[in-house]
């Protein structure tokens, strides 16, 4: 929806509105982190973005910080909370990135964190403890908390508790959001934004929406869209009245300014969730009709594409040759599965969201990650980690590890040098462990490397002696 078109739905809103308060300040604290080194993110900077343009709307005063360390991150919330204090009015606080939860404590991560050990994650990362307490302590208003981290843990040694970050008591005055619900996981999302924030980023520009009616259309919307896999969460201590809108000589509007709100961010919509949040939210509305129309066109639409026969989409050609027995043999690669969550190979590999491997060819077997993790698509030099795997179709437990260390192999191209070792079954008699070294060339943005060496064996005879070359569609 344009500039212009929300002015016009505001000064709508305007005329039905009865009520005057007078004007406060209004600052946010702004911080997304997408860089990290071993987990690195699609759209937390993007969201900042996205926020930063819907509350300067809303007339905030925005700080904020991309891909900010520890140390920013700390001076950011300490001068935001001395300024808080001084102009008074709402704070507001958002964060888009990697958070985790260790011993019932949330923790925000910096983008120059090392949190691959549980221990050294309350030394290395910010608490969202001291943002609450930090805003708490400046005795404004009103303050918000906004949390779009609910995000896999990635780091190598996973906290024992739930993954997603764990509930949080809302002081006095405050309201404590979360992209998830308290101990979910949300995936980064295929899109230059994620669902939340910009879903939140359309309420927010409803005018005179009440708060609280802003993340109750956004949790209705979410959830949907989600297919019921994200449903958003607030914890709320709020006691006066608050509305994002950008006016602040106007007061609550009616019914019908707000319906009529809720339908002009909609109505261009291509998203039949979108439609069915307004019926929902205004069963009898007086757009419930072209909602119900628009509803059932998209969801025909919807179920039609759903039925229609999957074409595995073709990637390119995988050609190995298999040096200890001199087996040759090249096959094509395709897309089996593909969704906001993971990319499934035909070769066995899979990328999950964020460009996380979770399984990966390793010359003639394929194995999957148990815990630890690989390096990051697309993968960048200076790296180096290690992940517990399994063999997959050996017909018993496989297990083994791989040590790896990343480097620049010049002409855009990056190296992966790897320790592999794993265990099968030969014959179902006695058990065998194959190790060596493994290579891997990676270019560009592909999921697949160009090519791979290895040279596997075991004291037994067991041997995985092979080379590939991937040619890209």
């Amino acid at each position: 929806m344009t500039i212009k078109k929300f002015v016009a739905v505001f000064f709508l809103a305007a005329l039905a509105c009865t009520g005057v308060h007078a004007a406060e300040a209004r600052l946010a604290l702004l911080i997304g982190n997408a860089a990290y080194r071993l987990a690195p993110l699609r759209t937390p900077v993007n969201d900042l973005r996205l926020m930063e343009s819907a509350l300067k709307d809303a007339g905030f005063t925005v700080m904020k910080a991309e891909n900010a360390s520890l140390r920013d991150m700390s001076r950011l919330v300490r001068d935001f909370g001395d300024r808080l204090k001084a102009d008074g009015g709402v704070g507001l606080f958002y964060f888009a990135g990697h958070g985790v939860q260790v011993r019932g404590e949330n923790f925000l991560i910096s983008t120059d964190s090392d949190t691959r050990r549980e221990d050294a994650v309350t030394n290395d990362s910010l608490s969202a403890n001291t943002i609450l307490e930090k805003m708490q302590a400046a005795g404004n208003r009103v303050n918000l908390v906004i949390l779009d981290a609910g995000r896999d843990n990635p780091f190598t040694i996973r906290s024992q508790e739930s993954e997603g970050l764990a509930g949080m008591r809302a002081p006095s005055g405050s309201l404590v959001a979360y992209s998830t619900a308290p101990g979910s996981v949300t995936p980064d999302g295929p899109g230059r934004n994620g669902l939340y924030t910009e879903t939140l980023a359309r309420a927010i520009r409803q005018p005179g929406l009440p708060v609280e009616e802003v993340f109750k259309q956004v949790r209705t919307v979410v959830r949907k869209q989600s297919n019921n896999q994200q449903i958003p969460w607030e914890n709320t201590a709020l006691e006066g009245q608050f509305s994002f809108s950008s006016q602040p000589a106007l007061g609550r509007p009616d019914a019908a300014a707000l319906d009529l709100a809720f339908w002009e961010s909609v109505k261009s919509s291509n998203s039949a969730a979108d439609f069915q949040a307004y019926l929902s939210q205004y069963p009898g509305g007086a757009f419930a009709g072209l909602a119900q129309a628009r509803f059932a066109q998209l969801k025909a639409a919807e179920l039609s594409k759903a039925s229609a026969p999957a074409v595995p989409e073709l990637v390119g050609t995988l050609a190995s040759n298999d040096r200890a027995y001199g087996q040759k043999n090249s096959v094509a690669v395709t897309v089996s599965q593909s969704n906001d969550q993971r990319i499934v190979y035909s070769s066995g590999d899979i990328i999950a969201s964020g460009g996380r491997i979770e399984q990966l060819r390793v010359g003639d077997v394929v194995v999957k990650v148990m815990g630890g993790s690989l390096w990051t698509l697309p993968a960048k030099a200076g790296a180096r980690g290690e992940a517990r795997i399994e063999r997959l179709n050996a017909g018993s437990r496989s297990p083994g590890k791989i040590t790896w260390s990343s480097v620049d192999a010049g002409g855009g191209k990056i190296r992966i040098d790897a320790s592999v070792a794993y265990h099968y079954r030969y014959l179902g008699v006695y058990d065998e462990r194959i190790y060596g070294k493994w290579t891997a060339i990676y270019s560009g943005e592909r999921d697949l490397p160009d090519s791979t060496s290895g040279r596997l064996e075991g004291l037994m005879g067991g041997r995985n002696v092979v080379s590939t070359e991937f040619t890209p569609r």
